[in-house]
This record gives structure tokens, sequence and C-alpha cells, in this order.
């Protein structure tokens, strides 16, 4: 019986700090900017913000065969992504306080106490000046800087 109870007291010490850890992972709900999430079509987002102000592309990028991006005016990007397997937007980058925000409210402009505030426990620090919220294949960095929030970027890894 003494046995029984040291292994289960073990199997807990293991099982305890996985499960309040999975606590910390934001709701897929949360990954998206300005109301673009990964993997949205280009038609859904013209829907919402309507032709780019500009366009470019490449082809042959790693994991995201041939690459389209779209801008609209400074400050937000969005990367679309097409191979066999999958296409959509893989990554969106907003450097300007111009409106595009997470569900949640966070946006480029706010502080770190307020970002913080707003995520708790889902809010990772990365490095420096870096946080991030998501689930480790669909992310968004935070880049703070002089205590704001100075960029934002979706990121979709699709090797994960």
């Amino acid at each position: 019986m003494k046995k029984l109870l040291m292994m289960a007291c073990m199997l807990c010490m293991f099982l305890v700090p996985s499960v309040t850890s999975a606590a910390t992972i934001a709701p897929r709900s949360e990954i998206a900017l300005g109301g673009i999430a990964p993997y949205a079509t280009q038609d859904y987002v013209r829907s919402i913000y309507g032709n780019p102000s500009r366009t470019d592309g490449a082809a042959g990028e790693r994991w995201y065969g041939k690459v389209t991006y779209w801008y609209y005016g400074t400050g937000f990007k969005i990367s679309f992504g097409s191979t066999s397997r999958w296409h959509g937007v893989y990554d969106v980058l907003v450097t300007a306080n111009n409106g595009i925000k997470t569900p949640s409210g966070a946006h480029v402009g706010m502080t770190l106490s307020e970002l913080k505030s707003m995520y708790g426990d889902q809010l990772e620090k990365m490095g420096t000046n870096v946080y991030s919220i998501g689930i480790h294949t669909e992310d968004i960095y935070f880049t703070v800087q002089n205590n704001r929030v100075v960029k934002m970027e979706l990121s979709l890894d699709v090797e994960g």
C-alpha cells in the first residue's frame, strides 16, 4: 500500500506541471490580427480590407511555396503562401498604431503592463523585448521598446 501511494504521488508530481502549463496556451480564436487568422484566403482578406495598396511576391520560399505580399498603407503587411498541401495567410505584420488589433484588443502603442494585464499567464516572454501568445504553431509575437508595443506579428509555423 505504501508503495502504491508513493507511486501515485510521483505520478502527480509529473502530471500537475503539464496540466497547469497547458492553461497558458491562448485559445485559437485569439490568434488573429485585424480579423485575419492563419490560412485566411485572399478573397476573405479583400472582403475586409479591399484591394491592397501594393503587392509583390516570390517563388520557392522554403515552406511557404509561392508567396505573395499584400501591403495596406504603411505598417500593415499580409503574407500569403501556396503549396500543394495548403494555401492562405501565413504571416501578418503590424508596425503602426493603425487600428489593427487582436480579438482581445491588443494593438501597437499599448503599454507592456496593459499587454500583461490583458493576457496574464497566456503571455510568454520569448526574449529581451519579445512576448508571445499562441499554440506554438500559430502565434502572435509582440515586440516591446520603451515599455510600448511597437510591432505585432502573427506567424504560422507550417512545419509544426
